[in-house]
């Protein structure tokens, strides 16, 4: 029989209102459940299960693109409560109190049930919405193993709002190019299709001898509108293409393409590198064995191409070769950054000198996003001004050779 949904309301030995959801097979196994905990059952109903689904999936979608920040400030209050001395289970309580909106409430309160049945808090955080990262799983998993849960997720929330921060400062970087590249298309096409035909109709009235800069202009304006169609529906149709062919990592191989594009493709390699070196550096310190947190950072990093390095890495681990012997040589990591690797892993002080490449790697990363807006910018309104006045030049010398002709 498959599980189903129970809401259930209970009075503890000590006269307290307690209320849940468990998943089970019939209602009978919820009241004996109660019974053993030696609460008293007030009222047991069966909740739709595919209504609670389709919220939690709302709830998902409006909360996915935030889903940083969420973890930051659930990681930060609960090293908070933990720090001060309060068992988990009352600071997973206080959690659920202090949440906002009935689905939350209720994936609080599964949570604090998989702890009272003995899951580890790696596990039981799999309920929240939006559910937790691999990263941070690992990290809480870590924080458990070594006694120092307060601590780890303490550094855990700082790590998550400096990502959350270098994201936001990534899509702005991207937006104010994307914007005029967009109104750069538009413009063109709004100028074939709207504005160069009235004229072309206008001259081919009056039967003007049309300079060649003109006659250029009007056959290009005929295919144009064609032409950018073309190229959008090639670009969705190699999108969807990637995406049937390479269902598991097609987003890596896209940003992977993405890369290798002048001005914003060294944005996203210098990110790569910094959540490399970032999340193994902290997985290492948090006590994570190395082929684990390699594992674990494989889920991290964004292209196709890093994924690679961290997998030819896994396969070096197992075989016992040092991480240098894979990276050096490279074209697809930092020749410098895996010397310095080189010289961590002699000493013995590998997440060390991983913790420095990371800052070195953000330092660059920012003067990288503080250029990319002062090059593509100007580039392209240079060429959004060269369209405008080549094409205003183009229909104007028609206009000053027929006003002589009328002279």
């Amino acid at each position: 029989m498959r599980s189903r949904s129970f809401a259930w309301r209970a009075l503890d030995q000590e006269g307290n209102h307690l209320e849940g959801i468990w998943e089970v097979r019939q209602e009978g196994e919820v009241r004996h459940r109660l019974f053993l905990k030696g609460y008293y059952p007030l009222a047991i109903s069966p909740r739709h299960h595919r209504l609670f689904n389709l919220l939690s999936y709302f709830e998902l979608l409006s909360k996915k693109s935030d889903r940083l920040r969420i973890w930051a400030g659930i990681t930060q209050r609960l090293s908070l409560l933990l720090g001060a001395g309060l068992p988990l289970l009352l600071a997973i309580d206080i959690l659920e109190k202090q949440s906002k909106g009935r689905i939350t409430r209720l994936a609080w309160g599964q949570v604090k049930e998989q702890l009272e049945a003995g899951a580890e808090l790696s596990e039981a955080l799999n309920f929240l919405v939006p559910p937790p990262t691999p990263y941070i799983r690992a990290m809480a998993q870590a924080g458990e193993r070594a006694g120092r849960l307060p601590e780890i997720l303490d550094h855990l929330s700082r790590d998550l709002f400096e990502e959350h921060t270098y994201r936001r400062k990534l899509k702005g970087t991207l937006t104010y190019p994307v914007f005029l590249l967009v109104l750069t298309i538009g413009l063109i096409y709004a100028l074939s299709f709207l504005v160069l035909p009235v004229y072309e109709q206008i001259f081919l009235s009056m039967d003007a001898e049309l300079p060649i800069l003109t006659q250029v202009i009007f056959r290009v304006s005929h295919g144009l509108p064609f032409l950018v169609l073309g190229v959008f529906s090639v670009g969705m149709s190699s999108v969807l293409l990637l995406r049937l062919r390479h269902l598991d990592d097609w987003r890596e191989r896209l940003r992977g393409g993405l890369s290798k594009v002048p001005f914003l493709g060294r944005v996203y390699q210098l990110y790569d590198y910094l959540q490399f070196s970032q999340i193994l550096g902290t997985l290492l310190d948090a006590g994570i064995p190395l082929l684990e947190a390699l594992r674990l950072t494989y889920g991290a990093v964004l292209t196709f191409s890093m994924k690679r390095v961290v997998c030819d890495l896994e396969e070096a681990v197992r075989a016992g070769k040092r991480l240098t012997a894979v990276l050096a040589g490279r074209s697809d990591f930092p020749g410098d950054a895996a010397q310095m690797l080189e010289v961590g892993e002699e000493s013995g002080q590998l997440s060390t000198m991983l913790y420095h490449l990371s800052r070195l790697f953000r330092m660059e990363l920012e003067e990288q996003m503080t250029q990319v807006p002062h090059l593509v910018g100007p580039l392209l309104v240079i060429v959004l001004a060269g369209i405008i006045g080549l094409v205003a030049i183009g229909v104007l010398l028609p206009i000053f050779d027929i006003g002589t002709y009328l002279q």
